[in-house]
């Protein structure tokens, strides 16, 4: 795709002044930076460069009395007294917009002729890192994302504010894993900060509506960009590439591509959401950005509830990243910026004119607001919690479940192990085989139906803390407390390798979602990421400071999740391990892991009083159960806020391990009290408690593929398979 698609238009007037010269198209990051580290600006130092962009620059800088810190953007101009008020103004407008879905400005001045804005600083990332170009979601996946960008649009809406450069890049990722629209109205600061730049045409080339290439923008202005990330998300492109004179023409004047032939996946109900805000003209799309919003999660395949918490705390603080660049578009005079201007009632027909399209190319105006990793989150219709934090049921498609009358009904007791069994699982994509660890040093591979063995592994020298298959069937990795995790062929005699990397017990062992990296938990407190052919280190995940018990990656490949003794939940992304530089030898290593680390972590759930034993995601991975030794299972959706959004608390004793139905309707909970029991994972709301280990401590739990049974393990060093 030509580069030029992500050129910033502008048209320019004479100067009345003289500015700081915009960085030169090319050169963004290369030019002389405005201020010194070290410097003060206001209540602020200037700690270090961030960012560099044609309009701006970036720098983290604490607070001088209270230590806090802040994302601190210099504009590159030196305003003279008749421009100052304009600014002030602005800012004000803009500072007032204050959303959980909105980047916040804590404060704005200018000193020494020199404007400066102070904001929300974080070292989180974009939905572009997230998703990057080419990537194809499900709509589950992309409403969430849609329903808090339009809950911030519409704000700024409702404001009489337009934002005008709508973009993945200005999705920022916040520390509570929601969604923060950025540059919401700077751009209407740049504007008349840089006397270079009038309100003309205004955005970037990609996502722009055919109304922004004419100099106009409305409210419906912004639904159009939302609906070219949309279709970008369906369809894995946008709808119209090339030059940026190519790009404006289709915008203008063609039909975009079908969705349905780009991803056949698509029913024609959504591919007709998304084309009537893409429609030409602006009185053709939706009332509004929120009912374009509800429309594509009521035209998707399941009606998909975005879960938020039931109180938001004051958002952690967002921070540029080095290596991001998110464009910040000069939008024009107050008075014109922030008035609604009523669309142009125009009649169907052919597309706009070429002849209406003024460009005037100011160049790239990068200034890099943007982080790592981040965190996808979106809920296949299962609850929302309410303000009390009590989750309420909400109407799904699925009947809410209850117990069959052979739930419980005992099918197979596996009983050939002489030890305390400590972990089961259960071959993928299917219902007949499983394989059992114990602390006899054995693991057992045998059919469910009647307990015939099929495999028996004794290649360990200690306890096996847990097994794990490869997504295809044909290995197993089991880790011991004999600090090494053996990889195998599942059906037959033989080690392929040993990984010994580990210093101490190797609690928790989990495999990619395409086989080709696993992810190990160990006493040594840290989690390693590794090549599953043959045991080379990909990363070392360092930022637990006590034993890992608990090491999840979720189904769809995009995060692990660890956990352990220092009792709080880490949520990262291997991504970031995978695209790191290497260190300089064992030192360089150390310090690119804790750094790396660092980068990686989307979320750090805490709330447990003790030890978190188990993790499991749902099936759809927007979901994460944990329990451990306080006898809670909790559901977190980072997305709502730094609170479970259900807490189950019917055990008297650890809860040792936990299981979600293929369905992600239900949970079944294992707990050293001797009982399993299964509950709604919407509510907490009981379905059915198997009591047939006879009170024997109960360690581990598996649920079939098909969803009819549970394999359940404990120290009566038997396996039980019974009816789910």
């Amino acid at each position: 795709m030509n580069n030029e698609n992500n050129t910033q238009f502008v048209a320019r007037r004479p100067a009345t002044q003289t500015p700081i010269p915009p960085t030169p198209v090319g050169n963004q990051g290369k030019a002389q930076p405005l201020l010194q580290t070290g410097e003060k600006l206001g209540n602020y130092r200037l700690m270090r460069l961030l960012a560099q962009g044609g309009f701006a620059d970036v720098y983290l800088g604490e607070h001088i009395h209270l230590g806090t810190e802040a994302a601190i953007k210099v504009l590159r101009t030196r305003l003279s007294s008749k421009d100052l008020l304009t600014f002030r103004e602005e800012a004000r407008i803009v500072a007032r917009l204050h959303h959980s879905h909105i980047v916040t400005i804590f404060d704005f001045d200018v000193q020494n002729g020199i404007p400066f804005i102070v904001m929300d600083y974080a070292p989180n990332g974009t939905l572009r890192q997230r998703h990057p170009k080419e990537s194809v979601l499900a709509p589950a996946t992309i409403i969430p994302y849609l329903k808090q960008v339009a809950d911030a649009l519409q704000h700024g809406h409702d404001q009489q504010v337009i934002h005008r450069d709508v973009k993945p890049e200005n999705m920022l990722i916040g520390r509570k894993n929601d969604i923060l629209l950025s540059d919401f109205g700077i751009a209407t600061m740049l504007q008349n900060a840089h006397p270079t730049i009038n309100q003309k045409i205004i955005g970037t080339a990609t996502y722009m509506s055919p109304e922004q290439f004419q100099g106009h923008a409305f409210p419906a202005s912004d639904q159009y960009s939302l609906a070219v990330i949309a279709y970008e998300w369906l369809a894995g492109e946008c709808p119209f590439t090339g030059s940026v004179s190519q790009i404006a023409t289709q915008h203008m004047q063609d039909p975009p591509p079908s969705l349905c032939k780009r991803n056949p996946q698509i029913s024609p109900a959504l591919e007709q959401v998304v084309f009537q805000a893409l429609a030409k003209y602006p009185a053709q799309r939706f009332a509004s950005v929120a009912e374009f919003a509800d429309a594509f999660a009521d035209a998707s395949p399941q009606q998909v509830l975005v879960l938020r918490g039931p109180g938001r705390s004051p958002r952690q603080q967002i921070a540029p990243a080095n290596n991001d660049q998110t464009t910040f578009i000069p939008l024009g005079q107050a008075q014109q910026n922030h008035t609604q201007a009523t669309p142009p009632q125009q009649q169907p027909g052919g597309g706009v004119s070429r002849r209406a399209v003024v460009i005037g190319l100011a160049g790239l105006t990068t200034v890099g607001i943007a982080g790592a990793a981040a965190w996808a989150v979106s809920q296949a219709g299962l609850f929302s919690p309410s303000a009390n934090n009590q989750a309420t049921t909400q109407t799904t498609r699925t009947p809410a479940p209850t117990p069959s009358p052979t739930t419980g009904k005992l099918l197979t007791t596996y009983a050939k192990h002489n030890d305390v069994v400590t972990t089961v699982a259960w071959m993928p994509g299917n219902s007949r085989i499983v394989a059992s660890g114990s602390k006899d040093r054995t693991v057992h591979v045998w059919h469910a139906n009647g307990g015939t063995d099929i495999h028996s592994y004794t290649g360990h020298d200690d306890v096996i803390d847990a097994v794990a298959w490869s997504p295809d069937g044909q290995f197993i990795a089991s880790a011991s407390e004999d600090n090494t995790v053996h990889v195998w062929t599942a059906q037959q005699d033989g080690l392929d390798f040993s990984y010994d990397h580990h210093s101490r017990d190797v609690r928790a062992v989990s495999w990619s979602r395409d086989g080709q990296l696993i992810a190990s938990g160990s006493r040594d407190a840290t989690v390693r990421l590794w090549n599953a052919q043959n045991g080379n280190d990909v990363g070392v995940f360092v930022r637990h400071t006590e034993q890992v018990w608990a090491v999840s990656w979720s189904p769809d490949g995009h995060y692990i999740a660890s956990a352990g003794d220092d009792r709080t939940i880490r949520v990262w992304t291997p991504t970031t391990f995978i695209n790191q530089n290497n260190g300089d030898g064992e030192e360089g290593n150390n310090k690119r892991n804790k750094n790396t680390s660092s980068q990686a972590t989307i979320a750090s759930l805490e709330g447990s009083s003790d030890s978190v034993r188990a993790l499991a995601w749902s099936p759809n991975s927007t979901l994460l159960a944990s329990s451990g030794a306080d006898d809670i299972v909790r559901i977190w959706s980072l997305n709502g806020g730094s609170s479970p959004v259900v807490t189950y608390q019917k055990h008297s004793d650890t809860v040792l391990a936990i299981a979600w139905s293929p369905d992600g309707q239900k949970i079944a909970s294992a707990s050293a009290d001797g009982t399993i029991r299964i509950w709604k994972a919407n509510d907490g709301s009981d379905i059915y408690t198997y009591k047939g280990h006879n009170g024997n401590e109960v360690n581990t739990v598996a649920w079939s593929a098909d969803g009819k049974y549970l394999a359940s393990g404990g120290t009566d060093k038997t396996v039980q398979i019974w009816s789910a």
